[in-house]
C-alpha cells in the first residue's frame, strides 16, 4: 500500500523487520528464487525469458509507429498462449486487461480481431481468449493521475482507484495489465519531464 504521507514510525513499520545481515537472511547459503518471465524466448537457451512477472515495463517510440498494435497482440498472446511476433511463447497464457485511452470500442474490436485472425488462433485459443481478455475502451474518460503544480504532488485519480480495487478484489491473479498510452494515464507532461 502507498503511504500518503510517510513518517519515520509508517517507514519503520513497513520496512523494518527487512533489516537484516546477510547472515540473517541466509542468501548467501541457499539458492535463488528463479525469476518468472511473462514470455519465453525459445530460440536461444541462453536467455531465460522476456517480460519478467511483476514489474512496470514500457513500449517508447515516436507516435504513430505501431505501439498500441504491438500491446494489442501482445495482450491477445498472453491471455490465449499464442506465440508474440513469431518468436516469444507464453509460458503460461493468463488474464489481460487491456485499456486503450485514445480509443473507443469499435476500434478495440478491429484491433483486437485483425490480432485474432492475423495470429490464426485455433478455436481453443480463441476459447481461452474469451475468458482471459478484459478489453476497456477509455477514449473520453478522465484517466489521468492528478497533479497539483504548487505541492507538486501527484495523487492516484478516481479511475486509478477504481481500477486498483477491481484488479485486487478478482480472485483470478493477472498476468499482464496494459495502461496505453502513458501520457493519457500519467498526464501530458510525462513526455517532457521527468
Amino acid at each position: 500500500p502507498v503511504d500518503a504521507a510517510p513518517t519515520v514510525e509508517s517507514i519503520a513499520a513497513r520496512i523494518g523487520e527487512r533489516w537484516k545481515t546477510l547472515d540473517a537472511l541466509t542468501w548467501l547459503d541457499t539458492k535463488p528464487p528463479d525469476r518468472e518471465y511473462l514470455l519465453t524466448f525459445d530460440k536461444d537457451e541462453k536467455q531465460e525469458g522476456t517480460v519478467p512477472l511483476g514489474r512496470v515495463g514500457m513500449f517508447t517510440g515516436g507516435g504513430g509507429q505501431g505501439k498500441s498494435w504491438l500491446l494489442t497482440q501482445l495482450a491477445v498472446c498472453v491471455a490465449s498462449g499464442a506465440v508474440w511476433l513469431d518468436t516469444y511463447s507464453t509460458k503460461t497464457p493468463g488474464r489481460v486487461l487491456l485499456v486503450l485511452a485514445e480509443e473507443d470500442a469499435a476500434e478495440m474490436h478491429r484491433r483486437i480481431r485483425w490480432a485474432v485472425d492475423g495470429l490464426g488462433l485455433s478455436d481453443m485459443q480463441k476459447a481461452v481468449l474469451r475468458e482471459n481478455l478484459v478489453p476497456l475502451p477509455m477514449m473520453g474518460e478522465d484517466v489521468a493521475l492528478t497533479y497539483t503544480e504548487q505541492s507538486h504532488e501527484t495523487r492516484e485519480s478516481a479511475f486509478c482507484a477504481f481500477l486498483r480495487g477491481k484488479l485486487d478484489a478478482d480472485e483470478q491473479p493477472w498476468r499482464l495489465v496494459v495502461l496505453d498510452p502513458l501520457s493519457r494515464f500519467a498526464g501530458p507532461e510525462v513526455e517532457v519531464d521527468n
